[in-house]
């Protein structure tokens, strides 16, 4: 929360506006934040969280891709992204 706090100073600072910096689900594990998503009917084949996409697909193959897998299985939710490698794991 200090970070974000921080950071919010920093832009408001470098911007000359007050911004401020807000992340509702951080204290939320990943898996809820899906299950959340999924009672709210979120478009999860359209979020992008991977850190090496191709042509607007999930790589498949990076830590942020793992973790999305890891949320989508651990709500028990059926992921709907397409990824453009095979899972390493």
């Amino acid at each position: 929360l200090e970070f974000f706090a921080a950071m919010s100073r920093t832009l408001s600072m470098g911007l000359a506006h007050d911004i401020a910096v807000v992340a509702p689900f951080v204290t939320m594990h990943k898996s809820d934040v899906i299950r959340l998503g999924a009672e709210l009917n979120v478009p999860f084949e359209v979020t992008l969280s991977c850190m090496n996409p191709r042509e607007g697909l999930h790589c498949g193959q990076c830590t942020k891709c793992r973790e999305r897998r890891d949320a989508f299985h651990a709500a028990g939710v059926d992921d709907p992204t397409a990824y453009a490698f095979k899972p390493l794991r």
